[in-house]
């Protein structure tokens, strides 16, 4: 199985833009696969995402504090081959274009080839049009997607 962890402790000026521009809580999210994550209330596991901090695409080791991050496990209803999609973009570029052209302006545009944090991993979960999610966004429709798989609303 694996899980979404989405950052929501103060961080830097940009994570404040981020969530005030999105009207989230959320201003980054990591596509986490469970079998690498580790016991214990702080959660240390490899996760794949595409940051601006680190230029793009890559997978680092990280500390899950419990303070900063929620984890949000994936039901049935993803991608079965998330992680491996989301792996073949490491070293691809971070899609500032993408950023400004769905958050800042009204022109649901994506940069070829580059990604942002919330594009990325939608994309790699299977969702239609991965650059019109922002990291609150793609909590929302998670939670719902997984109820509705627990229902047995969806395949």
């Amino acid at each position: 199985m694996i899980s979404l962890a989405f950052y929501r402790a103060p961080g830097t000026l940009a994570d404040r833009a981020v969530r005030l521009a999105t009207r989230s809580p959320y201003s980054h999210v990591e596509l986490v696969d469970d079998h690498v994550l580790g016991a214990g209330r702080r959660r240390e596991a490899w996760a794949i995402s595409a940051s601006r901090r680190d230029g793009g695409v890559r997978m680092k080791k990280i500390m899950f504090e419990p303070d900063h991050w929620d984890v949000l496990p994936v039901l049935g209803w993803a991608h079965q081959n998330a992680v491996p999609r989301a792996m073949r973009q490491i070293g691809a570029g971070y899609d500032y274009f993408g950023i400004a052209a769905n958050f800042l302006l009204p022109l649901r545009r994506s940069a070829p080839r580059r990604w942002f944090c919330s594009e990325l991993v939608a994309d790699a979960l299977g969702l239609q049009a991965a650059y019109t999610y922002a990291p609150g966004d793609l909590h929302r429709i998670v939670i719902a997607l997984n109820r509705a798989f627990a229902m047995g609303e969806t395949e």
